[in-house]
């Protein structure tokens, strides 16, 4: 049975929707979380603050919304990345390729994300916390699963438990695209998950010859 198509109405509040976060992510960005109100949100984007509130909650319902829905860009761009073509190698390198683009192009919301999240800045209900790393979970098992294929496959050490690699992947790969995103503009995501691809994988690779000798890579 076909899906239905959404009514003018739904289509209408989709798109006040997408105007709203976009300014939000705006103000947030050039004068801080806590300097917004959800008055100035409504008058940047040309709405009563009925309708804004018709829309969202409050403030903190309007940076949950902007957070999922790059959380959403990830899954996908990750999870499309791991589902894809080619060998675990090739999937493997696909996937943080396309972790270190959707960084790229959603530098202003991750560095939104790093401000208010570092220290005490917010406390947020452990319901959009909960949210946000099911979808992480999703990626490592995801990831996992790719990564024990590829031992299976003969590229990655079998002697070590294929979650395990997952974790050190995702914490590796994370941490060189955040060191990227703290240096602010010049910095290229896309260099540093180079960087984080070239350090997993000389430790990863499975060795042939005695230590560090590691099977050639036929994608190379």
């Amino acid at each position: 049975m076909a899906e239905k198509s959404p009514s003018r109405r739904q289509r209408e509040a989709l798109r006040y929707r997408t105007e709203v976060l976009q300014v939000a992510l705006r103000l947030f960005s050039e004068k801080g979380y806590h300097r917004v109100s959800m008055r100035e949100i409504a008058e940047k984007a040309e709405f009563s603050v009925g309708t804004l509130y018709n829309l969202f909650k409050n403030k903190e319902d309007i940076y949950r919304a902007i957070i999922v829905e790059v959380a959403d860009r990830f899954e996908a761009a990750a999870g499309g990345a791991l589902r894809g073509p080619g060998n675990a190698l090739e999937r493997i390198r696909a996937f943080i390729t396309a972790c270190a683009r959707v960084v790229e192009e959603n530098a202003p919301v991750i560095r939104l994300y790093l401000t208010l999240t570092r220290g005490t800045a917010l406390n947020f209900k452990a319901g959009f916390d909960e949210e946000v790393r099911a979808r992480d979970r999703r990626i490592l098992r995801l990831l996992s699963d790719v990564l024990e294929n590829g031992q299976r496959e003969g590229f990655f050490r079998g002697d070590m438990d294929a979650e395990d690699l997952a974790v050190a992947l995702d914490g590796l790969l994370c941490a060189f695209l955040l060191k990227c995103i703290e240096e602010g503009e010049g910095c290229r995501p896309e260099d540093y998950g180079a960087v984080a691809e070239e350090v997993f994988l000389r430790g990863a690779l499975a060795p042939v010859h005695g230590m560090g000798t590691a099977k050639e890579c036929p994608c190379t």
